[in-house]
């Protein structure tokens, strides 16, 4: 068991105060000063229990070597701003309420698959999986808005995007008060309109799954390692799209898309069932963003680097302990489904966020 402070300011469980005016009478003002917030006397740190089982393996004299991690983590007694109701007279106050649970994997593996006087080859695998979830709140009671029971603390709900409506669909978009061109989403329970019940999770910013592999290889004075990763399962609301599938301002750059047109003197009616009409999206296209949430699943090279190390009776005679030339190359290839900047920075803004940039370098390693 252990436990964690870093919620924990100096002096939160003390009651503070900071001077307030109550009320201006003929232009004077009456000060005095009151509470700032209702203090916690009792709160405490956030307590964690941990089962860790874990086993490492050999096999063929170190040929194959690896380690399973499985993991168990409850975190009890959260510190978190719980809300207060009106007659408080006070927003929200700060308790130890309900737990998360942090279960998972962690898989290692190292093969040496050539291993000869000139030549080698190794290989590294990793692999890791958490599923968190939250399992008690407030006392089993009401829940903050996008939290649910079971379900992992950060995760997408809003409403499930169904498209555009076409013009043969006219009749029935105007019924749910739409028109042609605008985002469609789903009537859950059939009730002809579309109310906050119909929402529902549709994904979370939390990888299912994340993996990396490294390989390298050595001829004689000559070595090549490439490394890559992988996260899966990532679904993010995108502010890049955010920004360029924008249509109210037309200062702004548009992506070219297959944007939904209506039939004109000029052209035919554009079908898209991704993209609504411009400046037509919608409240759910417009207000909830329903189309801007993209899988930003990829797979990354980080590295390869290949480099040659000079024969040590040459650099004997220069008095050189070593000497090594290489060339590398960094985040030379990404694949990937989502089409903004980089899916590694998918759900940043654009002033936490950043853009991997292919660097090529050469270099020497030199000791005397």
């Amino acid at each position: 068991m252990t436990g964690n402070n870093k919620n924990v300011g100096p002096y939160d469980t003390q009651p503070t105060a900071s001077t307030s005016t109550y009320y201006d009478f003929s232009s004077v003002s009456a000060m005095g000063v009151a509470p700032d917030g209702i203090a916690n006397r009792n709160l405490t740190w956030e307590k964690t229990k941990e089962l860790d089982l874990g086993l490492d393996f050999s096999f063929l004299q170190g040929r194959i070597a690896g380690s399973f991690d499985f993991y168990n983590k409850l975190s009890d007694g959260l510190i978190i701003e719980r809300p207060l109701p009106l007659e408080a007279g006070y927003a929200s106050i700060v308790q130890n309420i309900g737990s998360v649970r942090n279960r998972g994997i962690e898989i290692g593996l190292t093969t040496v698959n050539v291993s000869t006087d000139n030549l080698s080859w190794t290989t590294t695998f990793n692999f890791a999986k958490n599923n968190n979830e939250i399992v008690d709140l407030i006392d089993g009671k009401d829940l903050p808005p996008k939290w649910f029971y079971g379900q992992p603390i950060n995760v997408n709900y809003n409403y499930v995007f169904d498209g555009i409506w076409q013009e043969s669909e006219r009749e029935l978009a105007v019924s749910y008060g739409q028109l042609p061109g605008q985002a469609r989403v789903v009537d859950f329970d059939g009730g002809g309109a579309i109310t906050p019940e119909d929402r529902r999770i549709i994904g979370s910013p939390m990888p299912d799954w994340t993996g990396g592999f490294t390989t390298t290889v050595t001829y004689k004075n000559f070595d090549l390692t490439a490394s890559l990763y992988t996260r899966q399962g990532v679904q993010v609301l995108s502010p890049f799209h955010q920004e360029f599938l924008n249509f109210e301002d037309r200062g702004r750059a548009k992506l070219n898309v297959d944007w939904y047109m209506q039939e004109n003197a000029i052209t035919e009616t554009r079908v898209s069932n991704e993209y609504p009409q411009p400046k037509n999206g919608g409240r759910f296209w417009n207000t909830e963003n329903v189309g801007f949430y993209k899988d930003a699943s990829f797979v990354k090279v980080k590295n390869i680097t290949l480099g040659y190390n000079l024969p040590a009776d040459i650099l004997s005679r220069a008095k050189i302990s070593s000497l090594r030339i290489y060339a590398n190359v960094l985040n030379p290839f990404v694949f990937t489904d989502y089409d903004g900047f980089d899916p590694e920075w998918a759900d940043a803004s654009y002033a936490n966020g950043g853009i991997s940039s292919v660097t090529y370098q050469l270099g020497v390693n030199l000791k005397f």
